[in-house]
């Protein structure tokens, strides 16, 4: 996030999500490769679900995220990536009818307490004596 921060005020969000999913693609296609082949033959869901992983995901949410970092404090954008995994389960739960036992209900509230924790600031007490 930091070096994210960093590169935001030369380059562009999607100049930087699309390095992200390049780079990411040529570290990551060597090892597929290496525990499964390629397939024999493409199913259109299956690609239907790549595609969307690669628009939706990549370029919407981690777009949007890398825009995120470049507008604001690279503590501040870091937080909310922890919830990621909990609107997961939110949009599992609402739109493929999934369900959360109590422990999973737990972790996702004290997810959202952390971000919200790690968000508040109080401000800031000036010593006596100084004037504004």
């Amino acid at each position: 996030t930091l070096l994210l921060k960093h590169l935001s005020t030369r380059y562009s969000a999607f100049i930087l999500t699309a390095m992200q999913a390049f780079i990411g693609a040529l570290f990551f296609l060597p090892l597929a490769l290496l525990f499964e082949p390629l397939p024999a033959q493409l199913d259109q869901q299956a690609v239907l679900a790549v595609l969307y992983l690669g628009v939706v995901v990549t370029v919407l949410a981690y777009g949007l995220f890398n825009f995120g970092v470049s507008s604001l404090p690279a503590s501040q954008a870091s937080a909310f990536v922890n919830l990621i995994p909990v609107f997961t389960l939110i949009f599992a739960v609402l739109l493929l009818g999934e369900r959360l036992n109590p422990l999973q209900m737990a972790g996702g509230v004290l997810v959202f307490a952390g971000v919200a924790l790690s968000q508040w600031r109080r401000k800031a007490v000036l010593p006596a004596g100084v004037l504004d």
